[in-house]
């Protein structure tokens, strides 16, 4: 596995379970305010990238993309910012591993 001097990609067969189940729980948190904002939960896309940091021992990074075709950018952006509160994965995980939301 190639890596840089601090990161390691997770092989598929490693990040298999957190890049499954962390955007499965963030979509059913996003299908559940959806209507809140004006947007169709149903029409989201929620993946996972998970990095493996080796600066002082080993850490998790995960990176959530949310993507809604046809959907305003800011009221995605707004939603996401409110799924992160009520997902259980990233209840859990509160500064405990850095998360960065991106909309796609």
């Amino acid at each position: 596995m190639a890596a840089s001097r601090s990161q390691w990609r997770c092989r598929r067969s490693l990040a298999a379970p957190a890049t499954a189940t962390i955007p499965a729980c963030f979509g059913q948190a996003i299908l559940v305010i959806a209507k809140k904002h004006g947007i169709d939960g149903q029409a989201a896309k929620v993946t996972a990238d998970v990095t493996l940091n080796t600066d002082d021992g080993f850490s998790l990074a995960v990176e959530l993309k949310v993507s809604v075709p046809g959907a305003d950018r800011d009221k995605v952006q707004a939603l996401v910012e409110e799924a992160h509160t009520v997902c259980p994965y990233s209840k859990a995980t509160k500064g405990n591993i850095p998360v960065k939301l991106t909309v796609v």
